[in-house]
């Protein structure tokens, strides 16, 4: 998923430097580019993965991912967006 900051290109190298650790905090989550490039397999009841944004929006849709995927792809199905609602409109009038 493109993202504004993204690290998804950065991610391999980050897992390079870091290794397979305990713990993994990401304090700028975005997309969870580097999160889900983890190499090593993750068992919750050894390793603690943590996640931060500023954008509390951003957690919430992981956890509605996590909670309920279908939902969240049928609501996301046909995002609303400027030119489609323009679009939408000038067809109807």
């Amino acid at each position: 998923m493109p993202y504004m900051g993204g690290k998804s290109k950065v991610a391999p190298f980050v897992w390079s430097l870091l290794g397979n650790p305990e713990n993994y905090v990401a304090p700028l989550f975005g997309s969870g580019a580097v999160l889900l490039a983890r190499p090593h397999a993750h068992r919750w009841w050894e390793k603690t993965e943590s996640v931060n944004d500023a954008d509390g929006f951003i957690s919430n849709l992981w956890r509605a991912i996590q909670a309920d995927p279908e939902a969240v792809a049928r609501w996301a199905d046909w995002p609303v967006d400027e030119c489609s609602l323009h679009a939408r409109h000038a067809w109807l009038v």
